[in-house]
Formats: structure tokens, C-alpha cells, sequence
């Protein structure tokens, strides 16, 4: 039986991994349009517009996300005006900081393009986090599936009209639109009081505590896939990583959503549901990552048969799924428990490691490289993490044991179809069988989260 506290995390996980699934559902077919209408270089070019945008949207913002999770959640709809506040502040920074990034890639036609993104990526944090501290989480879905089909109806159509790499910036300037007004109108709607702004101070001293734990765990993408483009300067090959890693980010976020959920009913029921939802979502997103390992080449060339270059460096990224997912929990209770030092450690060890590797092994190794890069920032924290802060190791060993086994068998000249199945049957298995997550505790599981998500819809 689940603990209450950890049913309505799941509960909330689950509805932020729908909205996740919308993302990346029309995401995947966004991309397959688009790809297929403009071609693979107008895709590398507008990933590294994007890749830049992002990267430079998350400098000065870093730690806002987790800052408006905490603090709304602690003190409800006051400090959700603060952080609009700090969001229009820190965007303004992201804008101007945006465009020379964009021009030292070679860029400079899409500068005003990629400062629009900072900006909106910064604003779209404040408001759709607020909605995860206030618990509505349905909202947060409605928000972020309003916004997604903004996206793929304005980029595809901009595809068709022959904007090439212009047509995914389009798109996503449609999304980020389209989210944030979402967001406003339900958080706005539901207030109990008017749109005040009262704890700014609070709001800036949260994120720039939070601001190591989420800039090693941001830029570790964005910083890979920018780096990559400017050391190897190829636009195909830029694209190949960026569509490998949204993959990845794809199957990451079943993990990452249980876990995100945590931390506002973790603050506002004063509970540790952390280690729970850690196993509960190791045992749930072991079966996907044993069929993703099985079959990367196929998965890539349903976007595009020119991505199946990079099924080597997708199978390298997945098995970064299990680390990541340890991480995430054994860092959001730090960041429950205020222990910010800790989390500045762990958070400069892996970025340190990434800045460190990337440059050697993208240089030396390609796409191969950089995914190598990122799986080695994300194992190396971990015994830090297990021998001084109590995440436990045995879930982890199994499922990450399972991971590779996987990835060594897809070595083996197996037909896809027959590992894919051996794959699923072995995952399923050995996380029952070992009690990671039974087949009845995931039964149990599913009935207690419908039950509630019924209740709150």
C-alpha cells in the first residue's frame, strides 16, 4: 500500500509525464515534418540556434525553476507574482546574452529569433513551475499540450511555406507563446487573491541557491550540444546529436516527472517521498530503455533514415537514464533539506566533468564522443552521492546492471525484432523478480493514481 504522500507524487507525476508525452509526441511528429520538408541542414542549423537560445536562457535563470516550486508551494499565490517579476528581469539578461552567442556559430541572420527564445524560455519557467507549486498539475498539462500543438500547427505550416530552419525557431516561439498565456490564465483564474509582487528577494535568493544543481544538470545537455557545434562546426551532425538526445530526454522524463512531482508535495506535506518514487520510477523506465537499446536504428530512422548515424551515440545517452534518475532524487531532497552545499558539490562534479571530456572525446571521437562525455559526468557523482547522502544503491545496481547487459547483447548479430522482444522480457523480469517494482506493486500503483487523478480532474 503507497504511502499517501507518495501517491499524490506519483499522482502528479504522472500528469506531468502526460504533458511530457504530448511534448514529445507532437514533438516527434514536429520533427519528422520538418525534417523531411526542409532537410537535415536547415535541422542542424535551427538546433544550434535553438541549442544556443537555451543554453544562454538558462545562465542568468538557472535555479528559477526549483526556487518558484519552493517558494509557491510554501507560501502560495503572493509569491507567484514574484516570480513573473524575476522571470520578466531574467529574461531581459537572457535576450541580450543570446545574441552573440548565436553569432559566434555563425548565426547572426536568427540573433533576434534566438533572443525571442531566451526570453520566452526564462518567462515560460516562472509560469508553468508556479502552476507545480500550487499542486495543478492537470494544469501544467493543459498548459504545456496547448502549447505543443501551437507548435507543431505553426512550424509545420512555416515548413510548408519554405522557411527552412526558420520554421522549428517558429515553432517553438508558438510554443513557449501559447504556454505562458495557458499558465497565466489558469493560475490567474484560481487566485485567491490579486496579482501581487511580495518576496522577489526571497524568489532571487532561492534560485541562485539552487543555482549549481540546475546549471550542471541543464547545461549538461545544452552545453553538450552547443560545444559540439562549435568545436565540429557541422550543421548534419549538430542535428544528429540534438535529435538523439531529445530521444533520450524522451524516455527520461517518465523518471524525471515522478521525481519533479516530489519535491512541492514533499515541502508542502513536510514528508521524504523521494527514495519511494526513485524505485518506483527505475522499475517503470527499465522496460522502455531496454527496448530503445534494442532498437535505436529503427527508432532514428522513423525521423529520418539520415539520423541512423547516431544509434551508436543514442544507445550511449540511454544508458545515462538510470544515473540521471539517482541523481535527480538523491539532489531535489538535498534541495528539501537546504543542504546547498552538498548539492554545489555534486552539481560542479559533474559539470566539471562534461567541460573537461567533451572537448578531448568530441574532438576525437565524434557523436560517439559527446554522448560518452555525458554518460561519464552523470556516473562519476554517484558513489559520492550514495556513501554520504542515503540514496540506495541496490535499485540503481540492478536496473543499471540490466541497462548495459542490453546494450551488450545489441552487439550480438540478433534481428531487431528478436532482441527488442528478449529485451522487454528480460527487463520485465529481473525488476520483478528482484523486487525493484513487482508486477502487483505496479498494479497497485496504477489503480491508487487513477483513483486519484479522477478525483482532481
Amino acid at each position: 500500500m503507497l504511502r499517501r504522500d507518495v501517491a499524490e507524487a506519483v499522482t502528479g507525476g504522472t500528469w506531468l509525464f502526460l504533458g511530457n508525452i504530448v511534448i514529445s509526441v507532437t514533438g516527434f511528429v514536429f520533427w519528422v515534418v520538418v525534417a523531411r520538408i526542409a532537410g537535415i541542414e536547415a535541422v542542424g542549423v535551427a538546433t544550434s540556434v535553438f541549442s544556443a537560445a537555451t543554453l544562454f536562457a538558462i545562465l542568468p535563470s538557472a535555479g528559477l525553476n526549483i526556487a518558484v516550486m519552493r517558494e509557491v508551494a510554501a507560501e502560495g499565490f503572493p509569491a507567484y507574482g514574484a516570480a513573473l517579476a524575476v522571470s520578466v528581469m531574467l529574461g531581459t539578461v537572457s535576450a541580450l546574452l543570446a545574441i552573440p552567442a548565436v553569432t559566434v556559430l555563425g548565426y547572426g541572420g536568427f540573433a533576434g529569433v534566438a533572443a525571442a527564445l531566451a526570453a520566452l524560455s526564462v518567462a515560460s519557467i516562472a509560469t508553468t513551475q508556479g502552476l507545480l507549486g500550487f499542486e495543478r498539475f492537470s494544469g501544467f498539462f493543459t498548459a504545456v499540450t496547448a502549447g505543443s500543438l501551437a507548435k507543431l500547427a505553426v512550424g509545420v505550416a512555416a515548413a510548408l511555406a519554405g522557411l527552412g530552419a526558420l520554421s522549428v525557431l517558429i515553432g517553438y516561439l508558438a510554443y513557449f507563446l501559447v504556454a505562458i498565456a495557458a499558465s497565466l490564465l489558469i493560475a490567474l483564474t484560481s487566485a485567491a487573491s490579486p496579482l501581487r509582487v511580495r518576496g522577489l528577494g526571497t524568489i532571487l535568493k532561492l534560485t541562485y541557491s539552487n543555482y549549481p544543481f540546475v546549471i550542471s544538470g541543464q547545461l549538461i545537455t545544452m552545453l553538450n550540444v552547443y560545444m559540439f557545434a562549435y568545436l565540429v562546426g557541422e550543421a548534419p551532425l549538430t542535428g544528429i546529436l540534438y535529435i538523439a538526445f531529445m530521444v533520450m530526454l524522451t524516455v527520461f522524463a517518465v523518471p524525471n516527472a515522478l521525481i519533479s512531482a516530489s519535491l512541492p508535495i514533499g515541502i508542502r506535506r513536510g514528508s521524504d517521498p523521494f527514495s519511494d518514487t526513485l524505485r518506483i520510477s527505475l522499475g517503470v523506465v527499465t522496460p522502455i530503455v531496454a527496448l530503445v537499446l534494442a532498437a535505436p536504428a529503427a527508432i532514428l530512422h522513423l525521423i529520418n533514415p539520415a539520423l541512423v548515424t547516431g544509434s551508436s551515440a543514442l544507445k550511449i545517452l540511454v544508458l545515462a537514464i538510470a544515473p540521471m534518475t539517482a541523481l535527480i532524487a538523491g539532489l531535489m531532497r538535498l534541495n528539501k533539506e537546504g543542504r546547498m552545499a552538498d548539492v554545489a558539490v555534486l552539481g560542479a562534479v559533474r559539470l566539471a566533468l562534461l567541460v573537461a571530456t567533451l572537448p578531448i572525446l568530441a574532438k576525437s571521437y565524434g557523436l560517439e564522443g559527446a554522448a560518452a562525455s555525458f554518460l561519464t559526468a552523470n556516473i562519476a557523482p554517484l558513489p559520492l552521492l550514495i556513501a554520504k547522502h542515503g540514496i540506495r544503491a541496490r535499485e540503481l545496481a540492478i536496473t543499471w546492471s540490466t541497462h548495459a547487459l542490453i546494450a551488450l547483447l545489441s552487439l550480438a548479430p540478433i534481428p531487431t525484432p528478436v532482441l527488442a522482444a528478449a529485451s522487454l522480457v528480460i527487463a520485465t523480469l529481473v525488476t520483478h523478480l528482484l523486487k525493484v517494482l513487482t508486477l502487483g506493486e505496479f498494479i497497485a500503483t496504477a489503480k491508487a493514481v487513477v483513483s486519484l487523478m479522477l478525483k482532481r480532474a
